[in-house]
Order: C-alpha cells, then sequence, then structure tokens
C-alpha cells in the first residue's frame, strides 16, 4: 500500500501528497477517496483517480465542503491489480476568502466611494473573519480614505463589501491605484489577497511635450505650443514679465508671456529661446553680448524676437550665444563671441543672427558653452568657437572662429556640448566624446583629456544626448538615462554625489526626453509629466522647494503643476 505523507487544507479541496511501494514500479494510477460526515448524517464520498502518476506526487481532491473533517485513502493500481488502500489520514477543508478590484472615475470635487467585495468561496457553518486594510500603490493617502478594518461572516454568509472614499480634485494627472489587502484570516483561506483600487483622473491637463536646461533655471514646452520656467530669474530667463533678485528663487513653473506656436526651447545659461511655427526664434532673459538677439543689449524679461531668423527648424543655446539651423541647410547665430563661437571669423559678439560661414548642407545643429557644432549630410561633425580643451575635437586645443572638421566621427545623428567637452550621438546607437575630462566628462573610464572623439563606454542603444557643464546623460531605447561627469550637485541621479567616468542610471526614471541644466538633469515622462534632479538652489528642480545653500538633490523629484 502506498503511504499518504501529508493532507494540506485549501479552499474546498485538500492536497494529498504520498510516497509509492518502493517495491513496485509498475504502478499505473492512484486513486484518493476522502469521505466525510455531513451534519445531516449522510455520507459524502468523493473519489479522484490520477493516471500514470510517478512515485512521490500529489493531487488535488476539489469540491469538497468547508469546515468537515474528511478521511483520505490512498489506493494503488498496477499490472498485477489493485492493493490495498493506504492508512486514512484526517484533513479539513478550508473556505476561500477573495476581493475583488474595483475602478472609479475620481471626479473635480467631495468624494466618491469605492465598493470592494470580499467573498467566500461556499457557504460555513463556522464564523469566518479576515483583516482588511489599505496601502498605497501609486496612488497616496491623501487621493483616499485609508481603512483599517476586521470583518466577520456569520454562517451561511458569503459577502461582505468594503468602501474606501476617494477625494475628487481638478488636478490633471495619471491613473492611479491603491490596494485592499485581505490578512489574518480566521477559519478560512486567503485565495486572492490584495483587490486593486483604480482612481480614473477625468481631469483635462496641459502636459509637457519638451524639457529644457538652463544654468539655473528649467523650461518646458507645453502641449498647445506654450511655454513654463522655474528657477532662477535675475535676468528674466523665466519670461514672466518681472525679474527676481540673487536671492530669490521661482521653484514651481510659471507661464512665459508673449509666446505661441512653440515648437522647440534652447536654454542658455540665464538666458532661453524659443523656436516658433513659420521659422522665427523669440529669445528672454540675459542680453549681455546680444545673446537675445534683438539688435540691442537689454536684458528682456519677456520674449522679443530675434532679428535676421527665418526658416529655422532647430535652435541650441550656449552661456551666452545661440545658433539657429535654417532649413536651406545653412546655420546663423548671434551673441556672445569672445572664442569665435558664432564662427563668422572674427571675435565680434552680433547682436543679431548672421550666417556661419563654411557650413552647408547641416542637419542638426549643438552648441556647448562657448562653442557650436554642426552635423553636415553623411553625419561628419564641423564645430567652431572655444578650443582650449579640446572640445572642437581636432587634434588640438587651439580656439578656432571658423569651422573646423572633427576627427573620427562620421555617422552622426546628433550634437551636444558643456562647458569645455562634446559628445555625438552616432547612428549604431553609440555616443563620442571629445574635450575636457577632469570629472569624467567623456565617460571612457578615464579622467585623461582628449582632443579627439573617444567612446562613451557601455552606451550602445541611445536615441538622445544631452549635456550639462561637466557631465553628459544618454537616454536609451528603453527610456532609461544614464549619465556620467561631475556630481556635486547630484546631477548623476544616483542617490550620491561622486563624480563617474562610466555611465550610470538616474535612478526610478522611464523618460522619452532628456535634457540637462548647468548642474540639474530632467526627464521628459510619459504623460507629459516632468522629473528632475541635481542643483536646486533657486528652485530649478521645479519641485515648489528651493534647496538651501546648494543642498544636493541626488535623486529625481516630481515638477510640481505640469500637466
Amino acid at each position: 500500500a502506498p503511504t499518504i505523507t501529508s493532507a494540506v487544507a485549501g479552499a474546498n479541496a485538500v492536497t494529498i501528497g504520498w510516497q509509492a511501494p518502493a517495491s513496485d514500479s509498475t504502478i499505473t494510477k492512484y486513486t484518493v477517496k476522502a469521505t466525510a460526515t455531513r451534519p445531516d448524517l449522510t455520507i459524502q464520498t468523493v473519489t479522484k483517480t490520477v493516471i500514470g502518476a510517478p512515485p512521490g506526487t500529489s493531487l488535488t481532491v476539489p469540491g469538497l465542503t468547508p469546515n468537515l473533517e474528511y478521511s483520505f485513502t490512498l489506493t494503488a493500481t498496477s499490472a498485477v491489480g489493485t492493493g490495498s488502500p493506504s492508512d486514512p489520514i484526517p484533513a479539513t477543508p478550508l473556505v476561500g476568502i477573495s476581493v475583488t478590484n474595483r475602478s472609479l472615475t475620481e471626479g473635480n470635487s467631495g468624494t466618491k466611494n469605492f465598493t470592494f467585495t470580499v467573498k467566500l468561496s461556499a457557504k460555513t457553518t463556522l464564523p469566518v473573519s479576515v483583516d482588511v486594510s489599505t496601502a498605497d500603490g501609486t496612488a497616496h493617502s491623501t487621493d483616499y480614505l485609508p481603512v483599517l478594518a476586521s470583518l466577520t461572516f456569520a454562517p451561511g454568509q458569503t459577502i461582505k463589501n468594503v468602501v474606501v472614499a476617494v477625494s475628487g480634485d481638478t488636478a490633471f494627472e495619471l491613473d492611479e491605484t491603491f490596494f485592499v489587502n485581505l490578512t489574518n484570516p480566521g477559519n478560512g483561506l486567503i485565495t486572492a489577497a490584495h483587490g486593486v483600487g483604480t482612481i480614473v483622473n477625468d481631469d483635462i491637463g496641459h502636459p509637457a511635450i519638451q524639457v529644457a536646461g538652463g544654468g539655473l533655471h528649467t523650461c518646458a514646452l507645453i502641449s498647445g505650443g506654450t511655454v513654463k520656467c522655474w528657477g532662477g530669474n535675475f535676468y528674466g530667463q523665466l519670461g514672466n514679465g518681472s525679474t527676481s533678485g540673487p536671492v530669490d528663487a521661482t521653484p514651481t513653473p510659471n507661464n512665459v508671456v508673449g509666446v505661441a506656436g512653440v515648437t522647440q526651447l534652447a536654454l542658455g545659461y540665464y538666458h532661453s529661446c524659443a523656436l516658433i511655427t513659420g521659422g522665427t526664434v523669440k529669445c528672454w532673459g540675459y542680453n549681455g553680448f546680444g545673446a537675445l538677439g534683438d539688435g540691442t543689449t537689454v536684458n528682456r524679461s519677456a520674449a522679443v524676437d530675434v532679428l535676421g531668423v527665418s526658416g529655422a527648424v532647430e535652435i541650441s543655446a550656449g552661456e551666452a550665444h545661440t545658433c539657429a539651423l535654417i532649413d536651406d541647410g545653412t546655420v546663423t547665430c548671434w551673441g556672445h563671441n569672445g572664442y569665435g563661437q558664432i564662427g563668422i571669423g572674427s571675435n565680434t559678439f552680433r547682436s543679431d543672427a548672421v550666417t556661419v560661414p563654411g557650413i552647408s548642407g547641416a542637419i542638426h545643429v549643438g552648441v556647448g558653452m562657448n562653442s557650436s557644432c554642426a552635423i553636415v549630410a553623411g553625419g561628419a561633425v564641423k564645430c567652431w568657437g572655444q578650443g582650449t580643451n579640446g572640445q572642437l575635437g581636432r587634434g588640438t586645443t587651439t580656439s578656432s572662429n571658423v569651422a573646423v572638421d572633427v576627427l573620427g566621427v562620421t555617422d552622426a545623428t546628433q550634437i551636444t556640448g558643456g562647458y569645455g567637452h562634446t559628445c555625438a550621438l552616432i547612428a549604431t546607437g553609440g555616443v563620442k566624446c571629445w574635450g575636457l575630462n577632469s570629472v569624467g566628462e567623456l565617460g571612457n573610464e578615464s579622467n585623461t583629456d582628449s582632443a579627439v572623439a573617444v567612446d562613451v563606454v557601455g552606451v550602445n542603444d541611445a536615441t538622445q544626448i544631452s549635456a550639462g557643464t561637466e557631465f553628459t546623460c544618454a537616454l536609451t531605447s528603453v527610456g532609461a538615462a544614464d549619465c556620467w561627469g561631475s556630481n556635486g550637485y547630484g546631477e548623476l541621479g544616483r542617490g550620491d554625489t561622486a563624480a563617474s567616468n562610466t555611465p550610470a542610471a538616474v535612478v526610478g526614471v522611464s523618460a522619452t526626453q532628456l535634457a540637462t541644466g548647468s548642474a540639474h538633469g530632467c526627464a521628459l515622462l510619459t504623460g507629459g509629466f516632468l522629473s528632475c534632479w541635481g542643483r536646486n538652489d533657486y528652485g530649478a528642480l521645479g519641485n515648489g522647494v528651493a534647496a538651501v545653500g546648494n543642498t544636493p538633490t541626488p535623486l529625481p523629484v516630481e515638477v510640481v503643476g505640469i500637466p
């Protein structure tokens, strides 16, 4: 006879485990028989057969009545015949306890009630109890009224309701979830321990579609073509019609006045620019050296037109200069020119846009702090401006006020620059960088400067790149943000402030677009939400807080008010 080794109670079922006779390997089936005396003194017999079961296996006997003790025996059948049944073993199946999922549209005000159903799988002659509690998912306890309770089912009762009140609001947000959890059952077995409550958002928001970083400020392009900015505003770079002093901060998004139909943003250290539908450009903020391109050097707290630009399809801004890619493949620049960064063959600044000679067939423009670059047809790169750290990529550390060829880069698709380094996204998804490398800006596992392009290690599926003053970030094909370089303000987003000469992922970010400022980074998230990390002493992270004393913020925080 086989030997039953275990009888484990389940919901309306018992699972039997056994060991077959060691001397008989020809067994073809096992039959389990469960017998119980019902309250009305009748006999219930349940038989289940498993064919071809190997020795030492198990099977579950379903359809049992909870709270009744059953006696289980197991009989083996072989080629010779049916053997003797095993010794009986008792077990009592339990009633199953489960909780449903629910979804509810939150509404704009007041409260609405979620009703979750807690069910027993069968009637029972004994009372059944279970504890119920709520827990945050993506929703927080401020979005709903937490519940902590004990439920008791009377004999014969199979349904109890749990009501959770949800608060309505007018803030645009993604659908959120919380949980109703079952624990500590009495006279029962929990078969579905978690009910999911989905709070469906019904508010119409204005999501971000692009984010851009400046020196100490950040701006977002909003669906519909408007712009919001936040952070430092000493020169009017937030574009809200006012300025604030050097000790003031604007840590929440403000509307930029006088701009509409915006298709792209580019931020310098203290100025901001917007590409407008139709190919014109508007700028605001710091206007020393003609950075705004309006023909003056007067700072502006509201947007002004850049003179001499039409047909623009892309813009990029440096410390105090800006360049635009024109639809005919030329590049035009304006502003500070102390290193020749506007590429006109002299070092005289211009307060109106001028065409960069020697550039034709350009398909992308990218600007560093005091240097500029263009990708031309075929993927070659030309750069001009400051080259004292090798950021022009031509093998020397001299500056140039005319465009020069970058060595060793032939298949670039995007380019970005920082204070003393430049990086190019390659068609294969890799990244090459050159220039200053004192804190690992080049991402090649060293801290040695290089005036020619070197490969960034570990990045092979990038879709976008963005450089800050001394760091760089790459967006990967799966939405990760890999950053490397300086990290004194937590701008690598890893939770620490240690610099890294190899890429490492920003914690908790799944992005659709990245932006870097001087020492902060930001990510555009699904749904048009934003998160930022790094330097926040002037509120550039947009989380409603301006950190005191340059306190690093090394993990992403949510930008408030967008959408």
